[in-house]
């Protein structure tokens, strides 16, 4: 097997498994609230750059990356990111839908 085929096949398996854990996310809210979050996007794509950075600028691997991008994104505090679309949703009632 070539190394190109290998490389492609790894990285097919792993966008896979983003989308599927970016699904399941946004599976679990709508199931859960009845809301669909579309800030979850918004989430998922920090996470992705913070790891970016941490592997380019300071030459940290993946197994670096990853825990350094769940650390910067759990220091959002939840309250602050859910008040900004529950608050609206609740005052608008009825509304299913979150930005």
């Amino acid at each position: 097997m070539s190394p190109i085929l290998l490389q492609v096949i790894v990285s097919g398996l792993l966008i896979g498994a983003v989308y599927a854990l970016f699904s399941s996310g946004l599976t679990l809210i709508w199931g859960m609230m009845n809301v669909i979050n579309f800030a979850h996007g918004d989430f998922v794509m920090l996470a992705m750059y913070t790891a970016f950075l941490v592997w380019t600028v300071f030459g940290g691997g993946p197994a670096a990356s990853v825990p350094i991008a769940a650390v910067v994104l759990a220091a959002i505090p939840p309250p602050e990111v859910s008040s900004i679309w529950v608050f609206e949703l609740k005052v608008a009632g009825g509304t299913t839908f979150a930005a």
